[in-house]
């Protein structure tokens, strides 16, 4: 199943991106929030930067739909971009075995 990724602008004037875990008629519930930031680079140009939305939580977010000035599916790089720092480590370690003698 392909997760819904959504961007918000916040009334507060902050820019969030996430998963929707699931929603309801007044709320959105956000798994894995991150904040969307404007930089200036080296070439100075504008970038983006994403960090942790409330990274103190610990479950996911509830978001008041009455709190969003705006919502937009992200640009395809944007997205990728996100998804990557959320993403599972594919390396996985088995399970540690007793050698018996």
């Amino acid at each position: 199943m392909t997760q819904k990724i959504l961007a918000f602008r916040l009334l507060s004037g902050d820019e969030v991106i996430s998963i929707i875990a699931s929603e309801t008629e007044t709320t959105y519930e956000l798994e894995n929030p991150a904040q969307i930031a404007t930089q200036m680079t080296e070439s100075g140009k504008i970038g983006l930067m994403i960090a942790a939305f409330q990274p103190y939580a610990e479950t996911n977010i509830t978001l008041n739909k009455r709190a969003i000035a705006s919502i937009c599916i992200p640009a395809q790089g944007l997205a990728d971009e996100y998804k990557s720092k959320f993403e599972e480590s594919l390396i996985i370690t088995p399970p540690t075995q007793k050698i018996i003698v």
